[in-house]
């Protein structure tokens, strides 16, 4: 075939083989919708690895150690749904600007009357909630445990002024939204938490970038791979014969 030719052939296929590729890419052969993400703090560093790349540790596991929620408005509207998860510690000292009490409590007043007590003051903050854990007060010094984190939350109609973070909080009377400062120290381990998800959640967004344009060109270049092959055997035969 003549190079004109098949330029021109290549132009007319081009749109097809796109087509076919992105057909494969979005329904055929799609990258995972669903991954999980899990963290882990090895004193000043924080470990988060996925279910892509480690999917038998997640589906072998036995044991559910406490661990808490990681959210946040960045973790949305992205190419993946995240469930992101951290082992249970002790993050240290936050101040409580505000609670917002769960409803249906068996008892509301007391509940009211708990955390009145809290808001305003700082607590030891404790990161996933174990058997028989809850938050206790003790007058002099307050314990938070709490099984979610949430940072740079958006105002919502009933949590109106959300702080820098936010955690749900269990105690023996109340459960509920505690919105927090933390001190510079628990600052610091939330930080390393939040970098660490972001790096996490970074790789797999790219790994998807990668994945859907591989596979789009895929066709396109399988067929100017094959047109290289027989553009080559034409030109081995012809010298062969000229031989």
């Amino acid at each position: 075939m003549a190079f004109g030719k098949y330029k021109r052939l290549l132009l007319v296929a081009s749109l097809p083989l796109l087509l076919l590729g992105f057909g494969l890419s979005a329904f055929i052969m799609p990258f995972a919708r669903y991954v999980d993400i899990r963290c882990s703090q090895f004193g000043d560093l924080e470990l988060c690895v996925n279910s892509l790349r480690n999917p038998r540790s997640f589906a072998n596991e036995t044991e559910m150690p406490p661990r808490f929620e990681v959210s946040s408005p960045a973790l949305e509207h992205r190419n993946v749904r995240y469930l992101v998860e951290a082992d249970a510690r002790t993050v240290g000292r936050v101040t409580m600007q505000s609670i917002v009490l769960h409803n249906g409590l068996r008892d509301p007043l007391a509940a009211e009357t708990a955390v009145q007590r809290l808001i305003g003051r700082t607590a030891m903050l404790h990161l996933g909630v174990g058997k028989d854990e809850r938050s206790v007060d003790f007058g002099g010094e307050a314990f938070l445990f709490c099984n979610t984190l949430e940072y740079d939350k958006e105002p919502l109609s009933w949590f109106p002024n959300p702080g820098p973070y936010n955690a749900v909080c269990v105690g023996d009377d109340w459960s509920g939204y505690v919105s927090f400062a933390p001190s510079p120290e628990a600052r610091r381990s939330l930080t390393l938490l939040r970098k660490a998800v972001g790096d996490e959640v970074g790789k797999i967004e790219r790994e998807f970038w990668v994945d859907r344009i591989g596979l789009t060109l895929a066709p396109l270049v399988l067929f100017l791979i094959l047109s290289a092959i027989v553009w080559m055997t034409r030109k081995a035969a012809a010298y062969v014969r000229a031989g």
